[in-house]
């Protein structure tokens, strides 16, 4: 699926609360009145204004936030600060459409899991694959990223990953498959697939990435945005309401793409 196949999707607008400064989500909030939603932008310093907009959210006056103008790691931070995880992990999904690849790339992770606890991983990815699933991707393809894909004892992200891998055979994520360890170049390339004779059951043709960790998203994420001709958007999911937080190289067309996902989301 790409971003047009799922933007034309018909869903209510919904009640969306904007947090930032930046003139530019002042023509986001406009533009979001105009197709029948409501809006309403809190202009206060960050903390501030996150802390009234949760509680829009907790009062039912807001359906889903979108937050702009602050570093993506603060902004995860602050929410990690006021939001009840016992339940369910924060999880990030960057999508981007970049190069000749012939659908939307989902790059996802729960950037405070245990990676040495399986079952904590598996919490965050199965929230990931539900997310994919309410987008219209009822068996999406995840593959566990890993610099090798052999499990060396060595590489502590190749031991997790596979056993998450083992998990996925069992039925543990549905109908959705999940592979790894798998190099960047077999998420995403048939070609590299048969060429390195390598079997797996996501064959070059990933939904969702899943890096091993933060720093490895991040750079990723970076990569992406700067490497050319791009669109993409971003979700954080497992807040009391889905939110908007567009890349940290978004332009304006990213961020409304954003909003309008993160409206489907509310469903």
């Amino acid at each position: 699926m790409t971003f047009d196949e799922l933007l034309r999707k018909a869903h209510k607008s919904g009640r969306l609360g904007i947090v930032g400064t930046a003139q530019r989500v002042s023509s986001i909030a406009e533009r979001w009145r105009r197709e029948g939603g409501e809006a309403m932008h809190l202009k206060d310093n960050f903390p501030a204004a996150l802390d009234t907009a949760l509680e829009n959210v907790a009062k039912g006056d807001t359906s889903f936030l979108l937050l702009e103008g602050f570093r993506f790691l603060d902004a995860l931070r602050l929410l990690e600060e006021r939001v009840e995880l016992s339940a369910k992990p924060l999880v990030v999904m960057q999508g981007i459409e970049v190069g000749t690849y012939p659908k939307t790339l989902w790059i996802g992770i729960a950037p405070h899991s245990k990676w040495d606890n399986s079952s904590d991983v598996s919490r965050g990815i199965s929230m990931l694959v539900k997310a994919l699933q309410v987008l219209g991707e009822p068996a999406p393809r995840v593959a566990l990223l890993s610099c090798v894909e052999t499990v060396s004892a060595g590489i502590p992200s190749t031991v997790w990953e596979a056993e998450i891998a083992q998990m996925s055979k069992q039925g543990q994520f549905g109908a959705a498959i999940v592979d790894g360890p798998l190099g960047f170049d077999l998420a995403i390339s048939p070609e590299a697939v048969r060429d390195k004779g390598v079997q797996t059951r996501v064959d070059g043709r990933a939904d969702l990435l899943i890096p091993p960790d933060l720093n490895t998203f991040c750079s990723l994420m970076d990569a992406l945005h700067l490497s050319g001709e791009r669109k993409s958007a971003g979700l954080v999911l497992g807040a009391p309401c889905p939110i908007a937080l567009p890349w940290r190289h978004a332009d304006d067309e990213d961020m409304w793409r954003s909003v309008k996902i993160a409206n489907l989301m509310c469903s």
